[in-house]
């Protein structure tokens, strides 16, 4: 995150396990000066399995 302006936001595809992972990295988010995290369930384009977008925003 310390790549990030401030209000950017940083996009990463997840597994089933972004939920444990975002518990997990709590301070780290908190340290980072992290406004949220949000967690999308996408199917991309030309594929049939859903994957998991996390995204984490900045202060």
């Amino acid at each position: 995150m310390p790549l990030l302006k401030s209000s950017g936001s940083l996009l990463t595809l997840k597994g089933l396990r972004v939920d444990e992972e975002i518990n997990a990295a709590f301070d780290v988010f908190k340290k980072t000066r992290a406004a949220w995290a949000d967690v999308y369930d996408v199917i991309p384009f030309g594929t049939n399995e859903m994957t998991r977008v996390l995204e984490v925003r900045k202060k």
